[in-house]
């Protein structure tokens, strides 16, 4: 079956180990710099204080098989989405910006899996080109749905 369009509204456009992800601003709070002291591990959940509370932390680094060797870093990028079973926090290396994105959510199975909401695209430059530019896929996150499997 096909997809169906949604209208464009804004996105943080995040990178994890190469692959662009996204998530609606409507469901970011902010981003956060968390330092290895200010997570912990419970059992095998990752927690952080963020304003006083302790929030689950998913690791999209992880998830995404980082090339990185994540033991010696020392500070990690969050952001902290409110779903509506409360906060969680998104791991991830890298901002690339806002982006207005239209959301291809899929009928198929493909619509079916845990915490992807959908697919879209974003231009960016070529890298051996200034003036040519190609669709980079973006997969667009649904935060409410990582944290029912935060505990991998």
């Amino acid at each position: 079956t096909s997809a169906t369009e949604i209208y464009p509204i804004p996105y943080l456009i995040m990178q994890v180990n190469g692959q662009a992800l996204a998530l609606s601003y409507q469901v970011v709070e902010r981003v956060e710099k968390l330092s290895l002291a200010d997570l912990k591990l419970v059992g095998n959940e990752i927690l952080a204080n963020i304003d006083g509370n302790e929030i689950a932390i998913f690791d999209l680094i992880f998830l995404f098989g980082s090339n990185d060797d994540q033991s010696t870093k020392e500070t990690f990028l969050a952001a902290v989405c409110q779903t509506e079973n409360g906060k969680i926090g998104l791991l991830f290396d890298e901002v690339l910006g806002f982006e207005n994105l239209a959301v291809s959510k899929f009928q198929s199975v493909l619509g079916k899996i845990k915490g992807i909401a959908g697919i879209a695209a974003i231009q960016t430059k070529n890298q051996n080109s200034e003036t040519r530019e190609f669709l980079r896929p973006v997969i667009v996150l649904e935060p409410s749905e990582l944290k029912s499997i935060a505990n991998y």
